[in-house]
């Protein structure tokens, strides 16, 4: 959106979006499991795992621009190509709107792609959405963090 004409509108959109933010904490608790799912199979290469957690039409967007889909990322998991050594997550921020939530976290990554050190930390967006029942991922992106 460019132009002066539509910034009352995009002013608007940053002044109503934490109203429309209510507090689940009973979702909220059940994102931060699923996370929690995802890291502790992210961090051990569970592709098996990954597979469940994530959506059929998930992406990956990494931290220096690589976009992989589901099928990409599982087949780089499962080669070796993809690995981790360990992957933590903190700092969760959890929003939820209807079947769909957004979560921003810090992550700290140990590992290889291919065969380069991609060690980091990370700030990451997830998207989730529910899907018969459950949550799924169908959305993840990262940026580097800098080192201080």
């Amino acid at each position: 959106i460019q132009g002066p004409e539509n910034a009352a509108a995009i002013s608007a959109v940053h002044v109503e979006l934490p109203t429309a933010l209510a507090a689940d904490t009973d979702g909220e608790q059940v994102i931060e499991e699923v996370e929690q799912q995802i890291a502790d199979a992210t961090g051990k290469d569970d592709a098996d795992a990954l597979e469940t957690l994530w959506a059929p039409e998930y992406v990956w967007v990494g931290p220096i621009g690589q976009v992989l889909s589901r099928a990409q990322r599982l087949a780089m998991i499962r080669s070796g190509e993809m690995k981790s050594e360990r992957y933590a997550i903190d700092g969760e921020q959890i929003r939820i709107y209807g079947a769909t939530a957004v979560v921003i976290f810090r992550s700290t990554v140990a590992g290889v792609l291919e065969n380069r050190d991609i060690s980091s930390e990370r700030l990451v967006t997830n998207v989730l959405v529910q899907q018969g029942g459950r949550w799924r991922a169908v959305w993840q992106h990262s940026t580097l963090l800098q080192r201080r």
